[in-house]
């Protein structure tokens, strides 16, 4: 496959070993290349906010093709594979866009989707970061953030028959790279936040975020028994 614009644009060096101060410069470098350049490039037909249906991580060598679902370990999977990473056999790529990608596999991480509330609650709590409108009506949530939008949404074209899950968890990442034998150098957590809210009405979750729960309930995960 000839190489694109899209390939990773990690320099291949082992930045772990770099002084704290270059290293944050790097990583904002990184970050505002991603959110600037290289997803706007990957827009498609459907956009959940910044974030287009479709934008995964593309492996080279193994044609693997990693769904990026926000809240699902796509800031480490992100930056373990394009940013830590020391070899280039990683890129972003969009594959509705890209349909002449040779895939052999795509690969979805869950996430329980009461977990995943949390999760993004306590992100918008504690980092600054304005939180795009947001609403529950009727027993139903309305929302232009894809950090509350629900999972199926970024997979609802990803062939299931060529579909591996994986649940999250701590080890997610782990548990791909040592599936399919690829580099993701998982180093820290850049994606961390204080807890300030501890719980949820899970019912209500489980009616806001229905079709999730049936998705959850319904595939075979790699990496849960």
């Amino acid at each position: 496959m000839r190489a694109s614009h899209f390939l990773s644009i990690n320099i291949c060096m082992d930045k772990t070993k770099l002084p704290k101060l270059e290293l944050e410069k790097q990583l904002n470098n990184f970050h505002e290349t991603l959110k600037n350049t290289i997803i706007p490039s990957l827009h498609h037909d459907n956009i959940f906010g910044p974030h287009p249906e479709g934008l995964s991580l593309y492996n080279l060598k193994k044609k693997i093709c990693v769904l990026l679902t926000p809240k699902n370990a796509s800031t480490s999977l992100v930056l373990s594979t394009m940013f830590y990473s020391i070899k280039p056999d990683w890129m972003f790529c969009n594959f509705l866009k890209q349909p002449t990608l040779e895939i052999d596999k795509f690969v979805v991480i869950c996430r329980d989707p009461a977990n995943r509330f949390l999760s993004a609650t306590n992100m918008f709590l504690t980092n600054g970061a304005p939180m795009r409108k947001t609403f529950v009506l009727n027993n139903k949530i309305f929302t232009e953030d894809c950090h509350f939008t629900p999972q199926v949404e970024f997979i609802r074209r990803v062939p299931r028959d060529k579909t591996d899950f994986f649940y999250f968890k701590n080890s997610v990442l782990n548990d791909i790279s040592d599936f399919y034998d690829v580099e993701m150098r998982e180093i820290g957590h850049h994606n961390k936040t204080r807890k300030l809210v501890t719980s949820v009405d899970e019912d209500f979750i489980k009616t806001l975020y229905a079709e999730d729960y049936e998705l959850i309930n319904s595939v075979k995960f790699v990496n849960k028994p």
